[in-house]
């Protein structure tokens, strides 16, 4: 038989025989029985694929449903979300992220759910997001979001105007700062961005909110210099 054939058949063989495998072991870890989420020393056995064979996008997702599968039961049985009540969620979400590093679902979910416990841990998070996906707006955005709800006002206004200036950014992140900074106080400054808009945004929209809000500042009935210091209760 030709050389060149006999190679072509031991290389259509391997392939083959590694695929099967791949599908076996793929097979037996989505069979595996649910754990009691209760029995931290079984985390192990739920965190651990046999072989990838080169399926990391698949088993990311395999990683990504279980998340999901596991946060839901856990709610359900708990009345509530409460990360101490998780253990498993961390190392769920830290397998799908490390086999798929552009998985945009796990990385805003992760940083979303986490931060509601710890601000920093969910900061810490999706920052890591934003280094594995950099000029991704939402992760940007969704960081904002964590600095907004810690009430670290001036963080959140500055990365919701980072998250406008990337690419595919909405319209409607463009106010976000201005809006943030009113509610941390910062009145003069929010007052400035709301003009800027209205000057040089072509969208209708953005230009009245920048409208109603200037004017909504200036209904207050504070003298100027008393403004910041209400908005800061």
């Amino acid at each position: 038989m030709d050389l060149a054939v006999q190679k072509r058949q031991l290389t259509a063989g391997f392939l083959l025989a590694a695929a099967l495998a791949g599908s076996v072991a793929l097979r037996s870890s989505l069979d595996l029985p649910p754990r009691d989420p209760r029995r931290e020393a079984a985390t192990a056995i739920s965190l651990t694929v046999p072989v990838s064979f080169g399926f990391e996008a698949l088993l990311a997702d395999w990683y990504w449903i279980r998340t999901l599968h596991y946060v839901g039961s856990r709610v359900i049985e708990l009345g509530e979300f409460d990360l101490q009540q998780m253990p498993e969620l961390r190392g769920l979400l830290q397998q799908t992220v490390t086999r798929d590093p552009q998985h945009l679902a796990a990385w805003r979910f992760g940083g979303f759910f986490l931060g509601q416990a710890d601000p920093e841990e969910g900061l810490d998070f999706i920052r890591k997001g934003i280094r594995e996906n950099p000029g991704e707006w939402r992760l940007v955005a969704d960081q904002a979001f964590i600095c907004w709800q810690a009430g670290r006002y001036r963080e959140a206004a500055r990365d919701w105007q980072l998250a406008a200036g990337l690419p595919g950014a909405p319209e409607w992140l463009q106010p976000m700062a201005a809006i943030v900074l009113v509610q941390g106080g910062e009145i003069e400054t929010a007052r400035t961005i709301f003009r800027h808009l209205i000057e040089t945004s072509s969208d209708p929209f953005i230009r009245e909110v920048g409208r109603i809000q200037i004017e909504r500042l200036e209904a207050l009935p504070y003298p100027p210099e008393s403004r910041q210091k209400e908005w800061r209760r």
